[in-house]
């Protein structure tokens, strides 16, 4: 089978260097808060990641913390055997229609790679459950020259910056939000407000 370029860098054979695991760890932070919140109220909710990654490694650093929620994840390619209480399933997020919902899902740096980013708040929001809430994170338009120079210097793997397709505003991410039907409960930038994250809800949950 031949793999196309998004498809290489999420193989099982992909990478990170240490900058970029230091930023897949500052972005798992923001989604450890609300799910505790989630979990006072609802200690069995159902999880899912949109782009978990070929092996699941955030699902896997999260589980053990919430031992009772059930976890999915799903990304163009993915690992056949997950952890106990993961389940890891394949599917085109440009194109995947979620069957059922869940009470809390999560997207990381997903979606600037797609071509379509009000597809992808859609998306969110049909995952959702009534009272259910979502975490994102995608990197602001002040990243872009700074990510140029750290693919230049090799710091960031060159595949997965040359992938993007946008970078989003704060008033970008308000815009696709609303027109999705979820509302914004918490918007921040981290990271020297070079990324950015959001706490949604579906509107009228």
């Amino acid at each position: 089978m031949i793999m196309n370029n998004r498809e290489r860098v999420y193989s099982e054979d992909f990478k990170l260097t240490p900058l970029e695991r230091w930023a897949v760890s500052q972005r798992l932070s923001k989604v450890i808060a609300p799910l505790r919140i989630m979990g006072q109220h609802k200690p069995t909710a159902r999880v899912l990641e949109l782009g978990c990654g070929f092996s699941g490694a955030n699902l896997a650093f999260i589980k053990p913390q919430f031992p009772q929620m059930h976890f999915s994840g799903m990304d163009l390619r993915v690992r056949s055997a997950a952890h106990q209480g993961i389940d890891l399933f394949e599917a085109d997020l440009n194109r995947w229609l979620p069957p059922s919902q869940w009470d809390f899902v999560f997207s990381l740096a997903v979606v600037e790679h797609l071509p379509d980013p009000g597809h992808h708040f859609q998306l969110i929001h049909d995952c959702l459950g009534d009272g259910g809430v979502a975490v994102m994170t995608t990197p602001t338009p002040l990243s872009f020259p700074v990510l140029a120079v750290l693919t230049t210097l090799r710091i960031f793997d060159v595949r997965t910056i040359r992938d993007h397709k946008c970078y989003l505003s704060r008033e970008g991410v308000a815009f696709y939000a609303q027109s999705a039907g979820l509302s914004i409960d918490r918007h921040r930038t981290f990271q020297l407000g070079m990324n950015q994250y959001a706490v949604l809800r579906r509107l009228g949950g």
